[in-house]
């Protein structure tokens, strides 16, 4: 038997900017005086500020089931404690935890969590469901917030023989529909088709099938 649980804080902030001085003609380029020619200064300079803290907690456990083989549970949470946003140096700090939209942008959960259960059997054989949660997102415009939605998956593997095995597995096995938070969720903000494929299964319920095969 084997368990494990650790625990992680984080902060990160970010600040950056740059400026483009432009010549009295209005040329960028032209020029090689930096007095009179347009000029990039790429210098940090405190206009934006992004404040981000939260945890992360990390459990594992394994336990033998005896001639049955081996469970083992791996679970990954993350929690969001602060999410603050400052497009100007000024300008009023907007709280983005949990929220979407407006000066936000995308999507920012304050919580998820994911819980994968492995069986490995002693026939070559190994199986594991996945479990993934993102909490609800509100809309700061007031238009379409975002549900919390889980999504759950299955997987299974088996080594045919020394060099060579099999997998498949079916990805949101209940189909689940992305939230859609319509025509706001643009490129700009990495928004595609009406929702967030790179934060929810955009195409839904996802099959694979592979086989490896080694010399």
């Amino acid at each position: 038997m084997q368990n494990s649980l650790s625990t992680s804080a984080w902060t990160a902030t970010t600040l950056s900017a740059r400026k483009y001085a432009a010549a009295p003609l209005g040329d960028l380029w032209i020029g090689s005086d930096v007095n009179v020619s347009g000029r990039v200064s790429a210098l940090l300079d405190n206009l934006a500020i992004e404040e981000v803290k939260g945890w992360d907690i990390i459990a594992d456990y394994d336990v033998s089931i005896g001639d049955m083989g081996t469970l083992a549970f791996n679970n990954t949470m993350s929690i969001i404690d602060t999410w603050d946003q400052q497009e100007l140096e000024g300008a009023p700090v907007v709280d983005c935890k949990g929220n979407w939209g407006g000066e936000c942008g995308y999507p920012t959960p304050d919580f998820r969590n994911n819980l994968r259960a492995t069986w490995m059997t002693p026939w070559d054989v190994t199986v594991s469901g996945y479990w993934r949660h993102i909490s609800k997102v509100t809309d700061l415009n007031g238009n379409l917030n975002l549900p919390s939605i889980n999504y759950f998956d299955i997987a299974g593997s088996w080594d045919v023989m020394d060099g060579a095995s099999i997998r498949l597995g079916v990805n949101n096995v209940f189909d689940k529909e992305p939230p859609i938070a319509g025509n706001a969720a643009g490129p700009s903000i990495n928004g595609n088709g009406n929702t967030f494929p790179g934060m929810y299964d955009a195409l839904g319920r996802y099959m694979f099938v592979g086989v490896s095969v080694s010399f």
